[in-house]
């Protein structure tokens, strides 16, 4: 997420329900998933003002860290939108209120680290059966590196975890780029993004990764 807006934005719609609404944010999330398990919040929470950096707050063995430093560039530079625990499985979040905040600038990585994402992005390719010449570095690329963190945790480090797209609707902007006021307006928006990375529609980890979709407009939010 960007710099937060006031009263619009999906880093504040973020904060405002788990301000506000946490319990119904709660509500939502559980319907996407496969458990009802109890979710606990490292953010956003009270008293943390930083979004999660990489995997910084994964418990890794010794193993496990010289896999991911094999694996990915480190320090990385993600930022997760939210991070929870739900059960013993990781909660990955990656929201979004507007059209624009699906795309991302291409990876601006020096020539050795973009070697090392490439061949991590391709190693993902392959257990996703997206063809290897497909771009995943490119106006997508923050979509595909969130799968490539879930992959790698999954499949590489044996660490359940999920991803969760959060997908809000109604929002306005003050200058009026395009927010999907529903689920429906949503549809066409994702899809053009699994579209573009030649996502299928069922892959290695598929029923790890899920969309959920919240309205900006609650009781006691405006």
């Amino acid at each position: 997420m960007g710099q937060r807006g006031h009263g619009y934005g999906s880093e504040d719609h973020f904060i405002r329900y788990r301000t506000d609404h946490p319990a119904l944010l709660d509500s939502y999330i559980k319907a996407a998933l496969p458990h009802q398990s109890d979710i606990t919040w490292l953010y956003p929470a009270q008293g943390i003002a930083e979004e999660p950096k990489d995997l910084t707050f994964v418990d890794f063995t010794e193993s496990q860290l010289k896999q991911w430093r094999a694996f990915w560039p480190n320090p990385g530079n993600r930022s997760w939108d939210g991070v929870a625990r739900c059960g013993k499985e990781w909660l990955l979040f990656e929201a979004k209120a507007n059209e624009s905040e699906l795309c991302s600038p291409g990876t601006g990585a020096s020539p050795p680290s973009l070697r090392q994402i490439t061949k991590a992005l391709d190693e993902v390719k392959l257990f996703f059966g997206v063809p290897s010449e497909t771009v995943w570095h490119g106006r997508y690329y923050q979509y595909a590196n969130r799968l490539a963190a879930l992959y790698f945790l999954n499949v590489v480090a044996k660490i359940p975890a999920r991803l969760v797209f959060l997908y809000f609707t109604g929002d306005i902007f003050p200058d009026g780029r395009p927010c999907p006021q529903n689920e429906q307006t949503w549809r066409p928006v994702i899809s053009k993004c699994h579209a573009e990375l030649k996502l299928p529609d069922t892959h290695g980890l598929s029923d790890r990764t899920h969309e959920v979709f919240a309205p900006v407009r609650v009781s006691g939010n405006g």
